[in-house]
């Protein structure tokens, strides 16, 4: 899932001047998930992988 956000004004985050802001996209940021179940229990777990730079405790 594309998880790019706006493509300007965006601060970002320290890199190099703590004021800078984007300008526009140079890559776009995805989201992907991988779900695993155990046949016999019917468990499953999911994997959430996010090309960001953190995500907060909130998002669970």
């Amino acid at each position: 899932m594309d998880i790019t956000g706006p493509a300007a004004d965006v601060v970002m985050m320290g890199f190099a001047d703590p004021t800078e802001s984007t300008t526009g996209i140079l890559n776009r940021l995805y989201a992907r998930a991988f779900l695993i179940e155990d046949p016999d229990t019917n468990k499953r777990i999911v994997f959430v992988h996010c090309d960001l730079m953190g995500v907060m405790q909130l998002v669970h």
